[in-house]
């Protein structure tokens, strides 16, 4: 695989995206338990009541998602899917630090 400038930049785009997002999930929507749709909205439902962490649910769920988009769009994309899911994914699951009464930072 020939990675260009215009490859750097897109997977550089999807890197920061994610990590905006995760971001706005574990330091806004899931302290103040505020529910969004979407897998992530159906694993912060899920640690409201379990306390089961929002990312353990948001990486099972992707986890078939991602391998129903192998078989059906091919190998070739799961670089670009998995930059993606695995900033989420990990940003959700590290949630240690304390900021304020209730926020955590990754």
């Amino acid at each position: 695989m020939k990675l260009s400038v215009d490859k750097i930049k897109a997977y550089g785009i999807m890197f920061l995206g994610s990590l905006l997002f995760s971001l706005g999930w574990t330091v806004f929507l899931i302290p103040a338990e505020i529910n969004g749709g979407g897998i992530s909205g159906v694993g912060a439902l899920i640690y409201y009541v379990t306390n089961i962490p929002a990312g353990v649910t948001y990486l099972a769920v992707n986890t078939i998602l991602v391998t129903i988009a192998i078989i059906k769009l091919g190998a070739n994309i799961w670089i670009r899917i998995n930059v993606g899911s695995f900033v989420h994914t990990r940003c959700l699951l590290k949630r240690s630090e304390p900021i304020g009464p209730d926020i955590y930072f990754f």
